[in-house]
């Protein structure tokens, strides 16, 4: 309503809306997946994602702890799963950070690509840092990735999947990020 000082125009119809999410400011950064229920149109607040199949990815009741993890699938050929985590503020430079999770995968050739990038609505802005090839399925592994080889300017991490010779599915649960400890 505008108030006229005498008198009060008619209303608007309501409207909603979503403010962007700040850049994450501090670290470490935990997401367990568990805050959020279960489901094909659950996702992590503040998170992006790409894909070929608007389903994916989302957070899924098989887990490491639960009641969620996140879930990369690829079905297709040619296709692709991103998840991406909220923006780091420009002081916390991707190089100095490292990530430790679980992940579960479901066939031998099921692969995770962990990466950087720079704009989370633009697939070409995907910098490769570590390629993850799990020893076992249907298991869940301990995994690290150190972003110490990054030299971009990103300030996204990204997790993807795309499809190989059979559908890929990936498990990513309990993950933190943390500044490189000067004695790994």
């Amino acid at each position: 309503k505008t108030d006229c000082g005498t008198q009060l125009s008619l209303p608007t119809n309501t409207i909603s809306f979503t403010t962007p999410c700040i850049p994450l400011t501090t670290v470490p950064f935990i997401e367990y997946f568990d805050t959020y229920t279960t489901g094909t149109t659950v996702y992590p607040t503040c998170w992006s994602k790409l894909t070929s199949n608007a389903t994916y990815p989302y957070i899924s009741s098989t887990n490491f702890s639960g009641p969620g993890s996140l879930y990369l699938y690829s079905s297709a050929s040619g296709g692709y799963c991103h998840a991406i985590t909220p923006m780091f503020d420009g002081t916390i430079p991707i190089n100095t950070l490292k990530a430790e999770f679980k992940l579960r995968v479901s066939a031998t050739d099921d692969t995770l690509y962990v990466g950087v990038m720079t704009d989370p609505t633009d697939l070409s802005t995907f910098v490769l840092v570590q390629k993850l090839i799990p020893t076992a399925t249907t298991t869940w592994q301990d995994m690290e990735v150190f972003f110490d080889t990054y030299n971009g300017t990103g300030q996204y991490i990204a997790f993807k999947n795309v499809y190989t010779t059979t559908t890929t599915t990936i498990y990513v649960d309990n993950l933190e990020i943390f500044t490189i400890p000067t004695c790994p």
